[in-house]
């Protein structure tokens, strides 16, 4: 896992390597750069996860209902993290998992099911990462993918020099549209995130 310290280390030595061609830069001015990164780490690592998503899941156990001439809904709210919706696996025993798609999502971020349908049903999605704040240890672990670890790291380099040095800040954008790039040229399919189970009778 990656924290706030091993990125800090990346910003710090990425600045360094521009500037002065690997020859450190001052403390003061290192200080400053430091005050800037924790300023902009949880705006960057919040935009990067638009990017390079987050996956998570998130479980309902669904008994579904007998009545045959019930009307109502059985309707889910996604969790405070979520960021956008992906799809839904319904699990109807141990050894049976199907895409699901009898249902009917809402702008307000939930989820209808089918009431008649019974199972368990992981709802994927992507979510937000864990807020940072800006006098947060530095062993603080960031909730994002590993491969985005370096990216949140050059978001922060283009938003501290962008005022202060115009021509870095858009040498460290080249950088960082290449690495999105390539990584988006290796997109995997999905993995399974953190999971919270609801239960519906």
């Amino acid at each position: 896992m990656k924290t706030k310290g091993d990125c800090v280390s990346i910003f710090l030595r990425l600045l360094d390597e521009a500037t002065k061609k690997g020859v450190p830069i001052s403390v003061s001015k290192n200080a400053d750069y430091k005050d800037k990164f924790d300023y902009f780490l949880d705006s960057a690592q919040i935009y990067i996860a638009q990017l390079i998503k987050i996956p998570a899941v998130f479980t309902v156990i669904q008994y579904g209902s007998k009545d045959p001439l019930y009307t109502g809904v059985f309707e889910y709210e996604m969790p405070s993290n979520f960021l956008s919706f992906d799809s839904i696996i319904l699990k109807r025993d141990s050894e049976s998992y199907e895409p699901y798609t009898n249902f009917k999502w809402e702008n307000n971020k939930r989820v209808r099911l089918n009431p008649y349908d019974v199972g368990s049903f992981d709802i994927h999605y992507y979510k937000y990462p864990a807020t940072i704040a800006s006098d947060a240890a530095d062993n603080t672990v960031l909730d994002i993918e590993d491969k985005a670890f370096e990216v949140v790291a050059l978001q922060c380099a283009i938003m501290a020099t962008a005022a202060d040095n115009p021509s870095l800040s858009s040498w460290i954008r080249s950088i960082y549209v290449e690495k999105i790039q390539n990584i988006s040229q290796k997109e995997q399919p999905i993995q399974n995130g953190i999971q919270t189970v609801f239960t519906m009778v």
